[in-house]
């Protein structure tokens, strides 16, 4: 692993670390501290989330008895049947995936920033050339890059969109619940959805399994989050698409036809089909049946 760990700026203010603190009973700069010290073991030492260790190991790794339970009340581990503590949303965070998408994400950036320079130096000149001489005085628009002001009108320069960025907007928006009435793309959606395409390019791939996520109606109260605006879903693509990962798992879900009928069959169980509680033994059993005789 690189010697360097993706830890966002916001971290010390997160509500999550104001939470570890409260569980800990421990100062906020206390806790940011065993959540860092947390961070660096995994980036060292733990290649897919499954830690290999018990609860009490950890709590001595990171030097706080309760930790482990903690980090669990937080979502961000979970103790196996076996005792063995694991990372939950490993990918997103930690590894060398995700210090490429920060890494992505930094370039972008500084690409956008570079092509607004160039645009408004190109547009300045382009402009000063074809005003004749003595008429009008060309100023530069400085609050908006990308535009400039000659007598008071404005010339656009609307930026590229990426290549495969159409094409990965329509998939991705055809899933989520509010397509159907909401036909026009909003400006702040776009903005969204452009920044999501530039951390996450391949999350078209998972439509089939979003679109079957968001149709589940037993997601709230689960544990499970799917914003309904689509402002939101794209600026939480990543813990979307985990979401709906760990839904896929929970629910038993698979591609193609044998997917609707694994879900009708749950979701009939969840809502107490034949007097069967969704959480009995039996219920499970038979779903279990259900799952053996599709596969």
């Amino acid at each position: 692993m690189a010697s360097w760990i993706k830890v966002q700026v916001t971290l010390p203010e997160s509500p999550k670390i104001f939470r570890l603190a409260r569980l800990l009973g421990v100062g906020r700069m206390e806790a940011l501290g065993y959540a860092v010290r947390w961070f660096c073991w995994l980036d060292t030492y733990c290649a897919s989330g499954a830690t290999e260790l018990h609860s009490d190991e950890v709590d001595a790794l990171v030097g706080r008895v309760g930790v482990t339970r903690a980090f669990c009340e937080l979502g961000w581990a979970a103790v196996d049947a076996a005792g063995y503590v694991l990372v939950m949303d490993f990918d997103k965070h930690n590894g060398e995936n995700s210090k490429r998408r920060a890494g992505t994400q930094e370039r972008v950036n500084a690409h956008r920033e570079r092509r607004k320079a160039c645009n408004a130096d190109a547009v300045t000149g382009a402009l000063q050339k074809a005003l004749p001489e003595g008429e009008g005085e060309f100023i530069p628009n400085q609050g908006c890059a990308g535009k400039a002001t000659l007598d008071g009108v404005h010339a656009e320069m609307p930026a590229p969109t990426p290549d495969g960025f159409d094409s990965w907007l329509e998939r991705l928006r055809a899933v989520h619940p509010s397509a159907s009435r909401s036909r026009k793309l909003a400006p702040d959606v776009r903005c969204a959805a452009l920044e999501a395409f530039s951390r996450c390019p391949e999350a078209d791939a998972s439509a089939e399994l979003l679109g079957a996520y968001f149709k589940d109606s037993r997601l709230e109260g689960n544990g499970f989050y799917a914003p309904r605006g689509q402002r939101k879903f794209f600026e939480d693509l990543e813990d979307v698409l985990s979401h709906a990962e760990r839904w896929r798992k929970w629910a038993g879900w698979k591609p193609g036809k044998v997917r609707s009928a694994k879900c009708e069959v749950r979701s009939a169980k969840d809502e107490g089909a034949a007097g069967v509680s969704a959480d009995s033994g039996d219920t499970l059993a038979e779903w279990h049946k259900v799952l053996d005789s599709d596969d």
